[in-house]
């Protein structure tokens, strides 16, 4: 009886040995030069706000928020470890295994992402539109966890932006017939519901 409950012991041992080492030798411990990475979320109605997020493997960080006529842009630099990070999630969740797209067909609009991740002269792209992907969601989340650790404002920066720029629209467009060059019905039309201060 001891014998075989010491068998069984060792053999679970050896399998979660085997697994951990498995799991190390997939672990990417570089990058590909040519990786780029572009992930764009939000409102599936584009004009209700979309985010764009772009990532290459030097560390060049664009974000680009846009909600109708309001756009802001702001740009990063992430670390050589904070790409491997990424990559490492990439490989781990096997992104060029992925089907292209994932959605839910009874809801029309709602919230719509895509990841393109191009790699090893590989190229992939998912959509997704009002469904959960446990895969993509830890890839994009660990991109977000990094830029939240480079700028935790980084999601009020539109906020602020848009309030600020519809104000000088409401001002200006109490004396004219434009602001920026666009009509005042478009920007009372972007502006709906955005707070004065």
């Amino acid at each position: 009886m001891y014998k075989k409950i010491l068998t069984i012991f060792i053999i679970i041992i050896v399998l979660i040995i085997s697994i951990v080492l498995i799991q190390y030798i997939k672990t990417p411990r570089s990058f590909p030069a040519d990786l780029q990475i572009e992930y764009s979320w939000g409102a599936c109605m584009m004009d209700w706000g979309r985010n764009n997020l772009t990532i290459n493997s030097s560390g060049d960080v664009n974000l680009r928020s846009q909600r109708g006529l309001i756009s802001e842009e702001s740009n990063y630099n992430f670390s050589n470890n904070d790409i491997l990070s990424i990559y490492q999630q990439i490989v781990k969740n096997n992104f060029f295994e992925l089907d292209e797209k994932y959605h839910n067909p009874d809801i029309l609009d709602g919230s719509c992402s895509s990841l393109k991740i191009i790699a090893d002269d590989k190229e992939h792209i998912v959509s997704i539109s009002n469904v959960k992907n446990r895969s993509i969601n830890k890839i994009t989340q660990k991109m977000l966890d990094i830029l939240e650790d480079k700028d935790s404002d980084w999601q009020d920066s539109l906020n602020k932006v848009e309030i600020k720029t519809c104000n000088e629209a409401r001002v200006a467009c109490e004396v004219g017939d434009s602001f920026q060059n666009i009509p005042c019905e478009s920007w009372i039309s972007s502006c709906q519901g955005v707070e004065s201060d």
